[in-house]
């Protein structure tokens, strides 16, 4: 018997339960592939713990930030020990329990800010997820996955709502159909550029209010002032981190995603509903339209008109 078969039968204990849904070629090469999780918050964490579960051994986990008590119900690895200390490296610690023991957990301290960036924390992988709430440096990673011919995950959960699509290789990315509405030249935005930064935080927002399911209060907050976070439930993000992980699996076992860009599964929690991509896209479109005319004063009142119905 061959190392690797040797090997092969001393794990496939943890992975009987598997058996019938996957086959043992293909859990192998779960396990072998590396897959590098940017952010181990809300969604990463939660990638990245039913990821080792699923039977990847070989993770690289990624962030710059430490856990906060606030965080306690909402991120895999917070709790009350975890609160204080850098996220990869709790995070690193715990999956290093759950992981295949051949494989091996690479830690990273690091905030995403460049596509150089990108690259460093994705070298060595074969698939990548981005976690991260940064509309900026998921652009980046993007980018820096498609230089690597590798595909990027991208699992959300804004509020009640959790989608997912995968950039393949071959395939656009939201930068390129971000400027296409835009009416900007070329598939790369320029995000040195005030300007189009501006309009990535725009879009980000008008996504968050669409679909998010918050209060009056929460999304004038976005669209007047900007704001950034937003408020979440674990389950939610849990359920956002299954279908990430699902697609890590299909990507394996297939060689495709089951959504990928511009292809995009929608799922709202609050009633089981599966809300239509085009409507969504659509209501984005009229918000930024609204935004390019007259700012966020003007795309605010957009969203009142859509709120009352007004047309």
């Amino acid at each position: 018997m061959s190392g690797t078969a040797e090997k092969a039968e001393e794990s496939w204990g943890r992975f009987e339960r598997h058996a019938g849904l996957i086959p043992f070629p293909a859990q192998e090469l779960i396990w072998r592939d590396r897959v590098a999780i940017v952010g181990m918050g809300g969604i990463g964490g939660a990638v990245a713990f039913l990821a080792a579960k699923a039977g990847f051994g070989n993770l690289t986990v990624c962030d710059f930030d430490r856990f906060e008590e606030y965080n306690i119900l909402e991120q895999a690895f917070a709790t009350t020990k975890t609160v204080g200390r850098l996220k990869a490296e709790a995070a690193a610690e715990r999956l290093a329990e759950h992981a295949d023991a051949r494989g091996a957990i690479r830690q990273v301290n690091l905030k995403v800010l460049s596509e150089e960036d990108a690259l460093e924390v994705l070298d060595g992988a074969s698939l990548a997820v981005s976690g991260v709430d940064d509309p900026f440096a998921r652009i980046a990673l993007a980018r820096a996955a498609k230089a690597l011919s590798i595909p990027l995950v991208l699992p959300v959960n804004i509020g009640w709502t959790c989608f997912v699509t995968t950039y393949m290789p071959g395939g656009p990315l939201y930068e390129s159909r971000l400027a296409q509405h835009a009416g900007m030249p070329g598939e790369r935005l320029d995000i040195d550029d005030a300007a189009v930064r501006e309009l990535v935080l725009a879009d980000w927002d008008a996504w968050a209010v669409v679909v998010g399911g918050f209060d009056s209060d929460v999304n004038r907050a976005f669209l007047l002032d900007g704001r950034r976070q937003y408020p979440y439930t674990a389950y939610a993000a849990f359920f956002a981190g299954s279908l990430g992980c699902r697609e890590l699996m299909r990507l394996v076992t297939h060689g495709e995603p089951v959504h990928a860009f511009p292809r995009v599964s929608l799922f709202d929690l609050r009633d089981d509903s599966r809300p239509d991509v085009s409507g969504v896209r659509s209501a984005v479109g009229e918000l930024l339209t609204a935004w390019k005319e007259g700012g966020r004063a003007s795309m605010y009142q957009a969203w009142l008109r859509r709120e009352r119905g007004d047309r």
